[in-house]
């Protein structure tokens, strides 16, 4: 069994449900992103060019939905910019924010899911 602070004492259902930041609740939220966006199962995938391997770009699409996806798979920030083509306004799926996207600077192990903003 595991002991310490990842024991079943202080990481479990209970305290999980508690906390507004826990790991239950991010994956909770991102399952309903999935399911309320179309694009992110059921749409075209287009990898964009990052020049980093620790960086994976791409757009997914279905219907008129696009939906741009950053992630860091690198244990150090990394800056990414986006080229000219798929710059531009973006909602961000996780906080909701509206985002003017050019260039990007990423957290280690971070992501965004944003979705083209419709002009």
């Amino acid at each position: 069994m595991i002991q310490g602070q990842y024991g079943f004492q202080h990481v479990n259902t209970e305290s999980q449900l508690a906390d507004p930041d826990s790991l239950y609740r991010a994956i909770r939220r991102m399952i309903h992103i999935r399911k309320e966006h179309h694009a992110f199962g059921r749409g075209s995938i287009q990898f964009i060019e990052s020049n980093d391997p620790g960086v994976l770009a791409y757009l997914r699409e279905h219907g008129e939905e696009k939906i741009l996806l950053i992630h860091n798979l690198a244990n150090s920030s990394r800056s990414f910019t986006l080229p000219a083509e798929y710059q531009g306004g973006y909602i961000n799926l996780l906080t909701n924010e509206m985002q003017h996207i050019q260039s990007i600077t990423l957290n280690p192990y971070s992501y965004h899911w944003m979705k083209k903003h419709a002009h």
